[in-house]
């Protein structure tokens, strides 16, 4: 599974342009009052005019620049957020590690680094050696129901392990983390995960699906 865009809102969007453009440094596309979009490797990220939300999702790069990266968030002001104190935290069911920090409006940003890629073979990182969008969290209180159309409709096998509260759709590309928002937080600051609403292109299965999650309703096409 590969997210080609992903689209969110946010009720401050100057802010996160100055972000993400600024201080990472993304591409920028396109930019209004209304919306701006940033290239991120082989992703697009949209942020729309809305109310005030907040997200989990995470970016692909390369295994061997973990260690570059720690450094060069540092170096743009960017607090690292440990997990029980883990700067770089591991994942060994994944093959993976990662580090977590915000943007201004409080989305949960993450760089994970899986070992089952490729590797890049320069440890240094820089913003244009991202890879992709590779996770977007799907919190909902249907943890029967959305799995299972995401599995019937799109053919999306389960990654690892899955918990009656947590489960992932996808591969090491692209993964659906999806969550009870009734009693599941998330990572690594244990923030209440809430079902805003976000849509999504996807490839999947040799197909493009367009996926919009808005008032507890999932529609794919």
């Amino acid at each position: 599974m590969k997210i080609q865009k992903l689209s969110l809102q946010s009720h401050d969007l100057p802010s996160l342009e100055t972000f993400y453009c600024n201080v990472l440094g993304f591409p920028l596309l396109a930019s209004s009052a209304e919306t701006f979009s940033i290239q991120c490797g082989h992703s697009v990220l949209e942020f729309v005019q809305g109310p005030k939300a907040y997200y989990h999702f995470a970016y692909n790069v390369y295994p061997d620049q973990i260690l570059s990266i720690e450094a060069w968030l540092t170096a743009r002001g960017i607090p690292l957020q440990p997990l029980e104190e883990e700067r770089i935290v591991q994942f060994p069911n994944w093959d993976a590690e990662a580090i977590y920090f915000y943007d201004p409006v409080g989305n949960i940003l993450e760089f994970i680094a899986r070992r089952r890629l490729p590797q890049r073979g320069n440890p240094t990182f820089s913003i244009d050696e991202t890879i992709s969008i590779c996770e977007i969290g799907f919190a909902n209180y249907a943890m029967d129901a959305v799995p299972q159309q995401l599995q019937a409709v799109m053919g999306l096998p389960i990654f690892g392990a899955s918990r009656p509260n947590f489960c992932a759709l996808g591969d090491d590309h692209g993964l659906f983390i999806l969550v009870d928002a009734a009693d599941k937080l998330w990572i690594p600051n244990m923030e209440p995960a809430l079902p805003f609403p976000f849509s999504a292109t996807i490839e999947a299965q040799d197909k493009s699906w367009q996926v919009l999650w808005d008032n507890m309703t999932l529609l794919i096409s």
